[in-house]
């Protein structure tokens, strides 16, 4: 399994499932990415369980945010399957692809990209109004609840324009997994942050994925050490490969 956590940290969760619950074969992509040259996958098999950490790492233009995007369903590979919990995607409409991701997927991206002018809690709070379907009561506490965790409690009234750059990484975060998500995907997750406060949203990321049974994957963030398993990029296939990480 692609977990490095020790046993007792294995037993936040309800037990580790033995079946994998995201699998890729033979993924291949070529692409562009926001305004950067194009990025490559070739051939990328991997196979993932629940509460699994996995941080990509590698040069710019190695596939490594190209990887996080398709297996967060956010591109479709040019060749390939990607399979997740149990169910192949390549045929699935967009539309169905779009509320799999609500349903199952969190994001944390280089931006927080918050409503500025709303408040924190509000920002927070949108997935479970958007896609939960949650009452205000319920809405209000599981805000306050993952607040608490991500350390924000205090600027629940907050709007959001207000709060240092750090503060804003962990409202989005918190905002990424109020849903209670079962996989977590982060892309450059800490830009833009110094080196502590970088550390610190790493540890929260991985404190929540442990206790809820979250499995990650992310591909920079150099300052992710403890607890992840890393695989290193190059060409557009990782050559550094966990226990779990396989080419075929």
């Amino acid at each position: 399994m692609l977990s490095d956590a020790p046993d007792g940290d294995r037993s936040h969760f309800s037990g580790m499932e033995d079946s994998p619950v995201l699998i890729a074969r033979g993924v291949s992509c070529r692409r562009a990415l926001r305004t950067e040259g194009p990025s490559e996958v070739r051939g990328a098999d991997l196979t993932l369980h629940r509460g699994e950490l996995l941080r990509l790492s590698g040069p710019e233009g190695c596939g490594k945010h190209l990887l996080v995007h398709l297996l967060g369903l956010l591109e479709r590979p040019d060749a390939g399957e990607i399979e997740v919990l149990g169910e192949p995607t390549s045929t699935w409409s967009d539309a169905r692809r779009g509320g799999f991701r609500s349903r199952y997927f969190g994001f944390v991206f280089p931006s927080p990209y918050l409503l500025p002018s709303f408040s924190v809690a509000e920002n927070v709070a949108m997935p479970l109004f958007k896609i939960a379907g949650s009452n205000p009561k319920e809405a209000g506490e599981k805000t306050l609840r993952v607040l608490d965790r991500a350390g924000l409690v205090e600027f629940a009234d907050s709007p959001a324009q207000a709060l240092t750059i750090r503060d804003q990484h962990f409202v989005a975060l918190a905002r990424a997994v109020i849903a209670g998500p079962r996989f977590l995907f982060a892309e450059m997750p800490g830009t833009g942050l110094e080196p502590d406060d970088a550390a610190a949203l790493g540890r929260t990321i991985r404190e929540i994925a442990l206790e809820d049974g979250i499995t990650v994957v992310c591909s920079g963030g150099d300052f992710l050490a403890e607890g992840w398993r890393i695989a290193h990029m190059e060409n557009g296939c990782p050559s550094t490969m966990p226990l779990g990480f396989s080419l075929q």
